[in-house]
């Protein structure tokens, strides 16, 4: 007959107790989402400046040409049809109705950035999931001297940064454009490293396109 000694309890509590440090030693997963502000940009857009063609989205910088580079709308079925898109569910955005569209006409670039959201701490690691969609025809809602049957390409560039002080460049993320019509979820993560521990947190998003290269962006939050 075995004997179970009740000694052997306090050893497997004591490794559990052990590995439970150990893993909390390695920081943790800091979801940036949590951070930004109208992450989802379902706040809409700002009142455009004077010779901007529409609006930056609310709590946003934005940038590029033509002016003010991006901009927030909402995509209708007839450029993400629910259920062949790459998304579950019967919308066309992955969170919300709204998402953020760049550039802001027919061709350009166009820059979506947030900063000064904490510090980077050591040993985390900062996720973000961005969602990155080519609308199937040009967005007709935003620009109505476009007709809303022109079907579109992929944007030549994608890229995203994560920035520390000032805006510098601390890592980037060439991502590529999906096909017309189709959502792809990018799962970014940046654990931050010697001199860039300490340093302000931030993103940029950033686009080049030729005509009738329009891409879209979402990160869904709360989730």
């Amino acid at each position: 007959m075995k004997v179970f000694r009740l000694n052997a309890v306090p050893t497997i509590l004591g490794m559990f107790v052990g590995l439970l440090f150990t893993a909390n030693a390695f920081g943790s997963d800091i979801n940036v989402a949590d951070l930004l502000f109208n992450p989802d940009f379902e706040f809409g857009s700002q009142v455009p400046r004077p010779g901007d063609i529409a609006g930056c989205p609310v709590f946003w910088t934005c940038g590029g040409s033509p002016s003010p580079g991006a901009t927030s709308y909402a995509p209708t079925t007839a450029e993400f049809v629910p259920g062949s898109d790459g998304l579950f569910g019967p919308f066309p955005a992955p969170s919300g109705a709204r998402v953020a569209l760049c550039p802001t006409y027919i061709g350009g670039s166009c820059l979506l950035s947030q900063t000064n959201l904490g510090t980077y701490a050591a040993d985390n690691t900062y996720t973000l999931d961005l969602f990155v969609g080519t609308p199937a025809v040009m967005p007709f809602d935003v620009f109505g001297n476009v007709d809303d049957h022109t079907r579109t390409g992929r944007a030549q560039r994608i890229t995203f940064y994560w920035v520390g002080n000032g805006n510098g460049q601390l890592q980037a993320v060439d991502i590529a454009p999906p096909p017309p019509g189709q959502w792809i979820d990018y799962q970014l993560r940046f654990t931050p490293k010697g001199s860039q521990v300490g340093q302000k947190i931030g993103i940029i998003i950033f686009a080049s396109s030729g005509n009738y290269q329009p891409v879209v962006f979402d990160i869904p939050h709360g989730q």
